[in-house]
């Protein structure tokens, strides 16, 4: 099974995206599956950690969308929740998992922009240990969801 991490983004466009990548993968979709994984800065619960989206339910509705559509294409996808800064988690949980790829969806910033407010892709591309995909804005602009 090739596992393939997606970290939600809070922006549907972006999570539709990274639905539509899996989903155009050119292998069957029972060699597949997904993890999907929401990270909050702080999480109000005592679990800590990364947990089951079943022990915590307080994510945006873009992550439940994400599901139902994997699920819909046959694709088995198990979704957490994680706390802390969004660059170390999704590397570690990349790490811990032993996924095989991560998926972001990247978004158009200028070369100050980036400078001056950082990019979680461009610092999960740099530490992952294993390759990362940047599903792109559409050519357009538009996006495609």
């Amino acid at each position: 099974m090739y596992e393939i991490l997606i970290p939600i983004p809070n922006d549907d466009a972006r999570m539709g995206r990274l639905v539509t990548a899996v989903e155009d993968l050119p292998v069957r979709t029972e060699a597949v599956s997904v993890t999907l994984l929401y990270v909050f800065e702080e999480l109000e619960t005592e679990l800590g950690g990364t947990v089951s989206l079943r022990e915590y339910s307080d994510v945006p509705d873009v992550m439940a969308e994400a599901r139902e559509r994997l699920e819909r294409a046959d694709v088995p996808v198990e979704a957490l929740v994680a706390e802390g800064s969004a660059e170390e988690v999704i590397v570690s949980v990349a790490d811990d998992r032993a996924v095989d790829h991560v998926a972001v969806a990247g978004r158009e910033r200028s070369p100050t922009g980036k400078a001056l407010f950082g990019s979680v892709t461009q610092s999960v591309v740099l530490n992952a240990d294993v390759p990362v995909t940047v599903v792109p804005e559409s050519v357009d602009g538009e996006g495609a969801a």
